[in-house]
């Protein structure tokens, strides 16, 4: 694969026959003016008027996300700035570069700047018109040279953005948009399960997706009204599992690394699909639940991890609490950058459920033979006259130590207590003799807990109210944990409970209850 890489790279750079195949006339503006349907963020506005785009990051700078948030700053000026800094990049990037010519960058840029043309090129120069336009054409030419040799699904969803802009802004025949919206089809059928979660199992993938296809929409709509309807079901049926990963503060839960959007982009996804389809209530075809009662609401990961995915997360059975506007219960999160996080977010001990000898329940090395992932199964959800209950079983633990891991959790009929048992079960099976299982519940940095002499522990939330939570089990503990937020690491703390497992073998099992209930 690098043998073809370096031969493309250097072909692209070199070969005469490229650079004629992305030449061509275009018109001197875009032919359509699309409405954005997103608004900025005035802060990186700021920023990147005060300074440079490039101080939030490279992948912004090469976005030409600026454009849209630079529109948010209060400055007559703002406008030239974006001219300025498009003559700044065009500047170093004129020619194909295998970095910055990315599918996922030349997308984000044809439509950025034909979502934000109105606001920053219109007033300009008929030069600087035709420079810009000219290098939009280019870049939407390469795209549509390269769209039958992209493989990777999300790749191919930001090359039909990237190809629908410049269809839109090039052409006025309809058949080239039908084709765009017909491709757009093909493809989630492909990447969404039926319920409308995205196949990788990993929420920022989700979003990520869900607003390519609303990007698509709003640059432009079939003539046909067969697929104007089954465009908007795609967008229900995502939208409705969109929902059931949001807690009720606007974030996205932390499965599988959550989701690096911000709430006010969450919000706006949401809200531009236009869809009043209630979230998805019960289990997913992919193993994620939600039980919602009153102000309480419970996230559970019931799924087997999809490790295909990159940078999966072994976290079978950990769930996520929240009570209002308040988290409570949390996973670690994640961050894309390689750090010396980056690896143990993803492990099991980053996660609010069990770990047996400090073993992650899945291995997350892709390229060890062991190969071993949970799966899980005995998955329950129900309703009763008590309130919702949602179980299921996992055997991440069975190839190493011969043991089963079954959780239930029960959310109670008035939404003010949760009560939940974790149960170990020795198959009878060889394997390594368990020594002991660490249960851990990962606290919202918001929270502040206490133990009190009872032995429960008191979680103070924000607004003041309490909640508190009390086990059985004696060897119980506060101890230090962080929390990710938008790539910001925080300190927080976690309850920690170890429980030996010496005697299991002979036992058979070993059951954990706790619960958490509101005490103010």
């Amino acid at each position: 694969m690098k043998t073809i890489y370096k031969f493309k790279h250097f072909w692209r750079k070199n070969s005469p026959i490229f650079k004629w195949k992305i030449s061509g006339i275009n018109p001197k503006s875009p032919l359509h003016r699309p409405i954005d349907p997103w608004k900025g963020s005035s802060s990186n506005g700021e920023k990147s008027f005060m300074s440079h785009p490039k101080i939030i990051s490279n992948e912004y700078w090469h976005s030409f996300e600026w454009l849209r948030d630079l529109r948010e700053v209060p400055n007559e000026r703002a406008r030239i700035r974006c001219r300025d800094l498009f003559n700044e990049w065009h500047s170093t990037n004129l020619e194909w570069d295998g970095s910055t010519w990315t599918t996922e960058f030349i997308s984000k840029r044809l439509s950025n700047i034909l979502f934000c043309y109105g606001t920053f090129a219109d007033t300009a120069k008929v030069e600087f018109q035709e420079k810009l336009m000219k290098s939009f054409a280019t870049q939407a030419r390469c795209l549509e040279l390269d769209w039958k040799k992209i493989n990777n699904d999300k790749d191919r969803m930001y090359a039909l953005l990237g190809m629908m802009a410049g269809r839109i802004c090039l052409t006025t025949v309809k058949d080239e948009i039908d084709d765009i919206i017909e491709k757009v089809i093909e493809e989630t059928d492909n990447i969404f399960n039926v319920d409308g979660m995205h196949i990788s199992r990993k929420p920022h993938i989700h979003f990520e997706i869900l607003k390519i296809i609303i990007e698509i929409q709003y640059l432009g709509k079939s003539s046909s009204i067969q697929y104007r309807d089954k465009y908007d079901q795609i967008i229900n049926k995502v939208t409705s599992c969109s929902k059931m990963l949001q807690h009720t503060d606007g974030s996205v839960v932390n499965f599988n690394g959550g989701s690096k959007f911000s709430k006010s982009l969450i919000s706006q996804l949401i809200s531009k699909s236009n869809s009043t389809i209630k979230s998805y209530n019960g289990i997913t075809k992919d193993g994620f639940s939600r039980m919602n009662l009153k102000s309480t609401s419970i996230f559970f990961d019931t799924g087997n991890p999809n490790n295909k995915s990159e940078n999966w997360h072994a976290g079978t059975l950990s769930f996520e609490l929240s009570y209002g506007k308040n988290l409570i219960v949390v996973n670690n999160g994640f961050m894309n950058t390689e750090t010396k996080w980056t690896k143990a977010l993803r492990g099991t001990s980053a996660h609010s459920t069990i770990a047996i000898d400090g073993k992650n329940s899945s291995n997350l090395d892709n390229h060890k033979k062991e190969g071993r992932i949970a799966h899980t199964t005995n998955k329950i959800f129900e309703k009763t006259k008590d309130g919702f209950f949602a179980s299921a079983l996992h055997n991440g633990y069975f190839a190493s130590h011969g043991i089963y891991h079954k959780r239930k959790i029960m959310l109670h009929e008035h939404g003010n207590k949760i009560t939940g048992n974790d149960e170990l079960i020795y198959s009878g099976a060889p394997g390594a003799i368990p020594l002991e299982a660490e249960l851990r519940f990962h606290l919202s940095p918001n929270l502040k807990p206490a133990v009190v002499l009872s032995g429960d522990i008191l979680l103070r939330l924000k607004n003041g109210s309490g909640w508190s939570f009390k086990t059985k089990e004696s060897s119980v503990s506060l101890q230090e944990s962080i929390f990710v937020d938008q790539l910001n690491i925080l300190k927080s703390e976690q309850i920690y409970i170890n429980v030996s497992l010496k005697n299991l073998r002979s036992s058979g099992n070993r059951v954990i209850e706790w619960e958490f209930y509101k005490s103010s």
